[in-house]
């Protein structure tokens, strides 16, 4: 069964957009691209603490800049319709362009899974609007299964799959 993780999820996103807008961004000196690094590996450690025990389990995070993937949460329209920006990668390029293609999709019609948090600007004061999700099944849009999307926070709730009756504490 499924379990509905949104209210951690949303206090964690609160507590890690405070880290970085109250910790680093007021220093300039700290406004680099080497204290993002530091950042990520501290919320990261935030996201084991936060909802990753507190849900039971002892996993840890793979990827700082994508705790996500340590475990599978999969990310819920609470809206009829979803707006996922889709990312086009290009490997020759550096970066990612969001929004290519911009798709409206219905609930229920899709699987995402959550990776992380996400801003535009790694740099600025951080608001964490959107969702980063990594698409498993879009029925209208096969094609684009394994592409990576932004989903709006307000829209969506999140939930661990848990086809375990009890969790294995590590």
């Amino acid at each position: 069964m499924n379990r509905n993780c949104t209210d951690l999820f949303l206090h964690y996103r609160e507590i890690a957009r405070l880290v970085w807008n109250l910790g680093f961004w007021p220093h300039p000196e700290l406004r680099e691209f080497e204290s993002v690094g530091f950042y990520q590996k501290t919320v990261s450690r935030l996201f084991e603490a936060m909802v990753i025990r507190t849900l039971g389990y002892g996993n840890t995070i793979e990827d700082d800049f994508c705790p996500g993937k340590s475990m599978e949460f999969d990310v819920e329209s609470t809206h009829p319709e979803l707006q996922l920006l889709v990312a086009a990668e290009f490997p020759d390029r550096p970066g990612t362009i969001w929004g290519k293609p911009t798709l409206r999709v219905c609930a229920g019609t899709f699987q995402l899974r959550f990776l992380a948090f996400f801003d535009w600007d790694q740099l600025s004061v951080r608001d964490f609007r959107f969702v980063e999700v990594l698409i498993e099944r879009l029925n209208d849009h096969p094609a684009l299964t394994g592409r990576r999307a932004l989903v709006e926070v307000d829209q969506c709730s999140f939930w661990l799959v848990d086809d375990e009756e009890t969790p294995a504490a590590n």
